[in-house]
């Protein structure tokens, strides 16, 4: 199935598991909205030469991962509302920012917390991407540059389905790779039949009936696929 949009897809938006939205939006400004677009909250309450919010989730606890446009990293817990505002009470933790692997970032593009609580960073500029534990440990990659089975060009997102797999989108590759959260490749998909051509996929998603959701940048449109039953 394909459906199309003509918004284009710049930075990254998360919710988890209620009625709030979490938005990174292209100017660098942290939104978050309700069911009725009401923005909440309009600062981050932690420090930096120059803050530029890029992406962000939410933890199983209710803590918000912010990760600057130059791949620094912070936790911080919420307080809760203080009037028509959300609080941000405080931050817990910060790690990550430009440099090597691991645990150092070139040009990142999202972030996505895991079933598990772990942190996976699309490090877009090294082809592969980074998993953290909350607290900023690194803990492996997943992914590495290539074109074979398993290798990322430009990785963009990645999304995580019911049995706890990997999906990885790229801006470059039109596959989709699987892996295991500890960086086993599993094999890859192709959405190009269900999108009559290739896709340069910016963002992804999977829904609770199994739908993979991929936002093209460059084609200005939402792609709506589901996997194929494995023979």
């Amino acid at each position: 199935a394909r459906a199309q949009s003509e918004a284009e897809v710049k930075a990254g938006l998360r919710s988890y598991g209620g009625p709030l939205v979490w938005v990174c939006d292209a100017s660098g400004r942290l939104r978050v909205l309700t069911p009725d677009l009401r923005n909440l909250v309009s600062g981050l309450g932690f420090s930096g030469k120059d803050p530029h919010p890029w992406a962000a989730d939410v933890s199983r606890d209710g803590g918000l991962l912010v990760m600057e446009r130059s791949g620094r990293i912070h936790r911080l817990a919420l307080a809760g509302l203080e009037g028509p505002r959300l609080k941000i009470a405080k931050e817990e933790a910060s790690f990550g920012g430009p440099g090597s692997v691991p645990g150092g970032f070139r040009d990142p593009l999202h972030l996505r917390i895991l079933a598990d609580q772990t942190i996976l960073v699309a490090d877009t500029g090294h082809g592969l991407f980074q998993r953290f534990s909350q607290s900023g440990k690194f803990l492996n990659t997943v992914g590495e540059p290539g074109f074979q089975g398993g290798g990322l060009v430009a990785p963009s997102d990645s999304a995580q389905d019911a049995q706890g797999r990997v999906l990885a989108a790229d801006l470059i590759s039109p596959l989709i790779e699987v892996f295991l959260p500890t960086g086993l490749y599993l094999y890859s998909l192709d959405p190009r039949p269900a999108a009559g051509a290739g896709t340069h996929a910016t963002s992804l998603a999977v829904d609770s009936q199994g739908r993979i959701w991929l936002a093209d940048r460059y084609r200005h449109r939402i792609l709506v696929m589901r996997e194929k039953e494995e023979e």
